[in-house]
């Protein structure tokens, strides 16, 4: 074929001028043949396979404007599926929208296209159009519904925590009243963005359209614990967990919530349960039965414990982390900062990690500055924990900065009124500061719920003994 191309191009090049002249000529020249049209499908086929072309080398913003293209000329919805969640993939909002648009248009019984159309239309702050959209999108079956609407307030909770997602739901909880789907998807959605009392409400209703729901009971336990209610979330931990309910999750708060309120019989229990059912448990079991035999002063019991978890787990994080605050407490200091210098070094940037291995510098050792530039690491890295922000002001008072310690621990001890570490650190720079009266107040006022905390007791004893 390249060889007769070739000759024909030589024959057209050989002409003589008066030939070519001869073909110049309007009365006599050749008409050019009209090339064959080309089928929208064939279309629709090119821009689909230049689309795949350019995703395989790569180029998602490529294949996103081609498989926009192709959906326009296609009745097909999957193409625009496809071309909704490509824009989606490469930020391109707009195009994002009217994919989704389109996709809803050539699919109107598609649930997934309704709910992904109303996300964009969120997404775009367009609340109202996101309303009529997500709305109309609910099956009439009940199961359907049931299901559809708990799909769309896990997408809402992960992609919305505003009050935009909220005001969603309550149109649907008002369109569905007797849906407890609903109900406990406005309920997570209102606690996310702290509206506890619609929580609380939400909730309730919930659980009086559905009484032996365990989401909503766990739920009505997470809004006690957000309500500073740790004892009235334990009974409603207790009574799930009595009527035979081995929920992971619950197994794990009422675990925390029993060792944190000293109701260790309970604790024991609970443990028992995770460690024989939940297999996937194992780690947490023992690092909470760790925790629990240190809080009682059982450290010899509680390093064995973790002992033996880190036999079967032996690069656990949480076992060897936990192991480093028993043995502290166990005054084997060298070996807990060994265990938690090695765990930063795998982790550099974890703050809990970071702050655990600075404050036991600070705390226990001579290192005082490179305890303080590893708190200064984990507070970059969340500057809202209040255990972080206490040991900003430990740190900045042991370096003799008592009035710079003084605001760090007021933040502190504001977001974290219950922890009785903080309140004795807060207590002792007010003592050095001169303002004893308000110190007292504060060691009091712990006391009250942690009287035998030993730092705590410690501290006011050795200065206002």
């Amino acid at each position: 074929m390249a060889v007769g191309l070739l000759m024909g191009l030589s024959a057209c090049a050989s002409l003589d001028g008066d030939r070519l002249r001869l073909l110049d000529r309007a009365d006599t020249a050749i008409a050019t043949e009209t090339p064959p049209a080309v089928s929208t499908a064939e279309t629709v086929t090119t821009q689909v396979l230049a689309a795949e072309l350019a995703l395989s080398r790569n180029q998602p913003a490529a294949a996103s404007q081609r498989y926009a293209e192709a959906a326009r000329l296609s009745s097909d919805p999957a193409l625009a599926r496809r071309a909704a969640e490509l824009a989606m993939r490469v930020d391109e909002p707009d195009r994002a929208l009217a994919m989704a648009e389109r996709w809803q248009a050539l699919d109107p019984d598609s649930l997934e296209a309704h709910q992904i159309l109303g996300i964009m239309q969120l997404e775009q702050g367009a609340i109202d159009q996101a309303r009529a959209t997500l709305v109309d999108g609910v099956p009439e079956d009940p199961k359907a519904r049931e299901a559809a609407i708990g799909r769309l307030g896990s997408l809402l909770q992960r992609q919305f925590p505003d009050r935009a997602a909220v005001s969603v739901m309550q149109s649907l909880t008002a369109a569905y009243p007797v849906s407890p789907a609903a109900q406990l998807a406005l309920a997570r959605l209102a606690l996310q963005v702290d509206e506890l009392g619609l929580a609380q409400d939400a909730v309730d209703q919930a659980i009086a359209l559905r009484d032996d729901w365990t989401p909503a009971r766990l739920l009505r336990a997470e809004l006690l614990l957000a309500q500073d209610r740790p004892e009235a979330a334990l009974a409603q931990y207790r009574r799930l967990f009595e009527a035979g309910e081995r929920d992971p999750r619950l197994l794990n708060m009422a675990a925390v919530l029993a060792i944190n309120t000293e109701a260790y019989a309970l604790a024991e229990v609970v443990l028992e349960a995770m460690r024989e059912g939940q297999p996937g448990l194992g780690v947490q079991s023992r690092v909470l039965e760790g925790d629990m035999l240190r809080k009682r002063g059982e450290y010899a019991q509680s390093l064995a414990v973790l002992n033996e978890g880190l036999e079967n787990y032996p690069r656990s994080t949480d076992l060897r982390y936990a192991r480093a605050l028993t043995r502290l407490m166990l005054e084997q200091i060298d070996q807990a900062v060994s265990e938690l210098e090695a765990l930063v070094d795998e982790q550099p940037d974890e703050p809990r990690l970071l702050n655990a291995l600075g404050y036991t510098l600070i705390d226990r050792t001579d290192r005082l500055d490179a305890g303080a530039e590893l708190i200064e690491r984990a507070y970059a890295l969340a500057p809202d924990n209040p255990a972080i922000i206490d040991s900003m002001g430990w740190a900045a008072f042991l370096q003799g900065h008592p009035e710079e310690a003084l605001e760090y621990l007021r933040t502190a001890h504001e977001r974290a009124l219950s922890d009785p570490e903080i309140a004795a650190h807060l207590g002792e720079v007010l003592w050095v500061l001169g303002r004893r009266d308000q110190a007292r107040s504060v060691w009091e006022t712990a006391l009250e719920s942690q009287p035998d905390h030993p730092v705590l007791r410690e501290t006011q004893e050795r200065l206002d003994p």
